[in-house]
């Protein structure tokens, strides 16, 4: 079957819906975590195989004049962060959605810094744990199974919340950012780099692309920038910078999007019908998302703040 048709097909499948930021507006808490741990059961070999068998990293990179390669990037984006947190060596830093622990393993093994990684997922801990063992970095590293918004730490734990790409799986990203206030030190930074809505008068077939990207990737829904911002100041972070970092990506974009591609007409090899299906969905995603980019509907930038 031709490629586009496949694209047709998905999208004539997926019901038009109005509403932007959000693809389910009642969606629960509980019911996003457990979308985010079976989509990340069924991709996850995807990613360690595929997408970063080195860095292990399951973000963008970001792309300048001096990276040369898709694993460069992933870890380029890695320094980028670090350098606007100025995360130091022995500073004690949250990464929040760990994924399979490859920003954490950079940041211990380029910095010195000492890194707690938390995830839902079981799957993604076994192969944090078994490639900080290979970087012999474990003594650094630590990985726990823990949902962000609500963590176990104790008040004023941390020097620095760390989040590549995560937050946007949760439904409401103000619990986290209450939560990481409240486990950050005094003078502790936040980082969030993620994806956020930067067009708003969108077509309905821009609407149906940006909610099908969304469900494909679990993710329930994504603010403007200028929400988030918001959020912050609501939850009295101050000294509040956003890097709009969206031409940087587009590389790692267009990668992402013939991944994609390569792989939708491939026969998916997965032990369920529901894995088959949300490996499906995330091909799809992978996709789509280069539109999204391209006409300025979505848009990808860091936030740095401090709890002062």
């Amino acid at each position: 079957m031709h490629l586009d048709h496949v694209i047709r097909e998905f999208l004539n499948s997926h019901c038009e819906c109005s509403e932007v930021v959000s693809v389910n507006p009642d969606n629960s808490e509980e019911r996003a975590r457990n979308r985010v741990i079976d989509y990340y059961n069924a991709t996850q070999d995807g990613y360690n195989d595929v997408y970063s068998p080195i860095h292990h990293g399951m973000h963008y990179g970001y792309w300048d004049k001096n990276v040369k390669s898709h694993e460069e990037s992933l870890a380029k984006l890695d320094d980028v962060c670090a350098e606007i947190a100025e995360i130091k060596q022995s500073e004690l830093v949250l990464d929040a959605g760990c994924g399979v622990g490859g920003s954490a393993i950079w940041l211990a093994n380029n910095i010195g810094a000492r890194v707690v990684g938390i995830t839902l997922v079981p799957k993604q801990i076994e192969f944090a744990k078994r490639f900080a063992q290979e970087k012999n970095i474990e003594n650094l590293v630590d990985f726990r199974i823990m949902d962000f918004t609500n963590t176990s730490f104790p008040d004023e734990t941390f020097d620095v919340v760390w989040a590549i790409e995560s937050i946007c799986h949760t439904p409401d990203q103000r619990l986290f950012l209450a939560e990481a206030y409240r486990i950050l030190k005094r003078g502790g930074r936040l980082l969030v780099s993620d994806y956020y809505i930067s067009k708003h008068d969108l077509e309905n077939s821009e609407k149906k692309t940006l909610e099908d990207w969304l469900n494909a990737t679990a993710a329930p829904g994504i603010p403007s920038s200028d929400e988030f911002r918001g959020y912050l100041a609501d939850q009295r972070f101050q000294d509040i910078q956003f890097f709009d970092i969206t031409e940087n990506s587009l590389p790692s974009a267009r990668i992402i999007h013939e991944m994609g591609k390569l792989s939708i007409e491939q026969k998916v090899d997965s032990s369920s019908e529901h894995e088959r299906q949300l490996i499906q969905e995330d091909d799809m995603g992978m996709i789509l998302q280069l539109g999204l980019f391209e006409k300025g509907i979505v848009a990808k930038g860091i936030f740095c703040c401090m709890k002062t």
